[in-house]
């Protein structure tokens, strides 16, 4: 919130923009990084809020014919998509980019007292989010949007105009960007940091940051601070409730027994492979929340898959983790994520054209996801294929 009251991450996203240059595979290359980069520490709604008024901008320097009205080779349509698509591609990155991210992390504590680090899921994150990224571009510029290579004409001149409206980086970004940084280097060397200060953890960081905000003076005569509670009002508390009440259905459905009788219900699972039994439950999960909440779709099923996971005598990990992921990764209807209704709500996009592109971005993930995590599994969360942890015992 304090990012977006002092405009801090629209100057990283334009000035990414424009590093990535003027033609149309750059220029969604540019969307789909800066809006991944972003959304990683900010909601991927605002991201998307943020980046559709400068998508617009670039679409309005398009000739009419090439402004979205349904052409199946049109860079505004792909430029809308990009917007959404990196807001949702880059929250897969942290803990706190998405809700299913953070909601795995407050269920594996809850339920079996095993604590997903920040710095610890950025080794998985990151990387698939890393990966993700240039296939997304690939299917927006070549496979779904044939996009030439022309330079798109008062592209420099806009990207300059938006950078002069910024002007200087005030003290309220400067103030921000500090806070910011000191945060996020302390979430990821958290594991050292504790180590001589065993008070420290994720949530100390994330509250003595937020405190701060409030601390820090931008103009002290005026009694004006980073943060005030003006601009915390606008914090998504439906999002928080959502999530709080998840967390508590994830533990009524362990509590009561309903993931240990479905857990056993999977048991024809074990004659099929482990890692085809991971793919099958991330794409159920994935066309799931297309058409519902991510949140609600991860709170429901975590407990679930991760019986699944032990009635089959594997790590709950295995498949909690791209079940999680798998939950994010909505891409196909208006109706599976904000970003996707935001840009959908341009006018520049028909339903069949978004569906053709998100299918094919599903079905490109869960691969991506699956693989990842069983290259990286073992070294990130200590996966033994084939045996349960002790935490589990």
């Amino acid at each position: 919130l304090a990012m977006q009251r002092w405009n801090l991450h629209r100057r990283l996203a334009i000035n990414l923009i424009g590093a990535m240059g003027t033609r149309p595979t750059r220029i969604i290359a540019g969307f789909l990084l800066s809006g991944a980069l972003v959304s990683m520490w900010v909601s991927n709604t605002a991201t998307a809020l943020m980046m559709l008024p400068i998508a617009m901008s670039v679409v309005a320097l398009l000739p009419e014919s090439e402004r979205g009205k349904g052409s199946s080779n049109d860079f505004g349509t792909a430029l809308m998509l990009s917007v959404a698509y990196g807001a949702t591609t880059g929250g897969m990155a942290t803990l706190i980019g998405t809700p299913p991210n953070a909601l795995l992390a407050g269920f594996m504590s809850r339920v079996y007292g095993y604590d997903i680090g920040f710095a610890q899921w950025m080794l998985i994150g990151v990387p698939v989010a890393a990966v993700a990224l240039p296939v997304v571009h690939w299917i927006l510029t070549r496979v779904s949007f044939k996009l030439d290579s022309r330079e798109v004409p008062g592209m420099a001149e806009l990207i300059a105009s938006e950078k002069a409206r910024l002007g200087r980086p005030s003290r309220g970004e400067i103030s921000v960007a500090v806070v910011f940084g000191i945060t996020a280097l302390a979430w990821i060397f958290d594991p050292v940091i504790s180590a001589w200060f065993p008070l420290v953890s994720d949530t100390t960081v994330a509250i003595a940051g937020a405190v701060a905000l409030f601390l820090i003076p931008i103009d002290f005569r005026r009694g004006e601070f980073a943060m005030n509670w003006q601009a915390t009002k606008r914090l998504p508390w439906d999002v928080l409730i959502l999530f709080g009440g998840g967390l508590s259905l994830a533990s009524s459905i362990q509590g009561n027994g309903v993931s240990e009788y479905l857990g056993k219900l999977a048991g024809g699972l074990s004659g099929v492979p482990i890692i085809a039994a991971v793919a099958i439950v991330c794409f159920g999960i994935l066309l799931l929340t297309e058409l519902t909440s991510n949140t609600a779709t991860a709170a429901t099923f975590l407990p679930i898959v991760a019986a699944i996971a032990v009635s089959l005598g594997q790590n709950p990990l295995l498949f909690a983790v791209p079940a999680a992921l798998a939950a994010t990764c909505s891409y196909m209807m208006p109706v599976g994520t904000p970003p996707n209704a935001i840009v959908f709500g341009s006018g520049l996009i028909r339903l069949p054209q978004m569906a053709r592109a998100g299918m094919l971005m599903n079905l490109a993930l869960v691969p991506i996801i699956v693989g990842l995590l069983w290259l990286l599994g073992p070294f990130v969360f200590g996966i033994e294929h084939g045996a349960l942890p002790h935490w589990v015992k």
